[in-house]
């Protein structure tokens, strides 16, 4: 059975490429009524201004038995990459860290040309994928810190959070 993104021709399999791999393992989630899609955001709105050298933590509370399967970082408006910052999110009932140190954001972004036209340059961001799904169990609480790297102007940063949510089955 082909997934709702396999006919996009920026993200159909296409030998060496990541996210065509990952969407294989997601494939088998696409059509099971027991999970919808849910995003969680950190920080929230009133922490996601910081400033230059800033360092935020913020507590997040997913719910246990979630799924989580990737990150989305929106890209400044201006230039179409992320503001710089990094990024770590650990697993306080495990103690799970995602990353071995916190990452930046331009190694978390996933930007693509929008259209297969080399004369256009326009980019677009999509999910960085886990390379597998990330089981949430025990209280589904978790810590996110975000630093600051930007040099010069306090900027709204942002990191959203993909997961597919429990629900009640057919």
């Amino acid at each position: 059975m082909l997934g709702p993104l396999w006919l996009d021709p920026l993200i159909r399999a296409t030998w060496g490429q990541y996210n065509p791999l990952v969407l294989a393992q997601l494939d088998s989630l696409v059509e099971e009524d027991c999970y919808k899609p849910k995003i969680y955001r950190v920080p929230d709105p009133q922490n996601e201004v910081i400033q230059p050298g800033g360092y935020v933590e913020f507590g997040l509370e997913v719910t246990p038995g979630d799924l989580l399967y990737g990150f989305l970082i929106p890209p400044d408006p201006l230039t179409g990459i992320p503001f710089d910052f990094t990024f770590q999110l650990e697993d306080l009932s495990t103690g799970h860290l995602f990353f071995d140190e916190p990452v930046p954001s331009v190694l978390l972004s996933n930007y693509h040309p929008v259209v297969l036209d080399s004369a256009l340059t326009q980019m677009s961001c999509f999910w960085n994928l886990l390379n597998a799904v990330y089981p949430v169990t025990g209280s589904g609480a978790f810590r996110a810190l975000i630093q600051s790297t930007e040099p010069t102007a306090a900027r709204r940063i942002e990191v959203l959070i993909s997961a597919l949510e429990v629900s009640a089955c057919r």
